[in-house]
């Protein structure tokens, strides 16, 4: 069933984490079940609540190259008012999860350590406002 629904990390979506100015940053969860989360947080991993996102369309395609299954998605939001006309940094992530329940975590980049998607040393890409 496809909306707005928590924890989607525990078995599997993409993520999307945007930070304009400040400590402040919202993290984006997309699932291939359509289902979605958005939160904000005043500052790393602190005062984590739903964020005011919306999403108006998203989409799943399965592809088959080179006779290895992959995904397309896309997806259509409404982001919170203050966003709009920021310089974004983000950092897009993944968790996948395997057939054996076991997980992989992928990132644009990733501090070193543990995977921690929170980190904002991952947020290494720029979108302009």
């Amino acid at each position: 069933m496809a909306g707005r629904t928590d924890e989607l990390w525990r078995h599997g979506c993409l993520e999307v984490f945007l930070a304009g100015e400040g400590d402040s940053y919202l993290e984006i969860n997309l699932a291939p079940t359509e289902r979605w989360a958005a939160y904000a947080f005043d500052r790393y991993r602190d005062g984590m609540r739903n964020a005011e996102v919306s999403i108006a369309k998203m989409h799943w395609t399965p592809r088959l190259a080179l006779s290895i299954p992959r995904y397309e998605m896309s997806a259509v939001m409404r982001l919170p008012a203050e966003m709009r006309g920021v310089i974004w940094r983000l950092n897009i992530t993944a968790v996948i999860e395997a057939k054996d329940g076991s997980k992989s975590y992928w990132a644009l980049a990733h501090p070193p350590g543990a995977p921690d998607f929170h980190n904002r040393d991952g947020f290494v890409a720029i979108l302009p406002a």
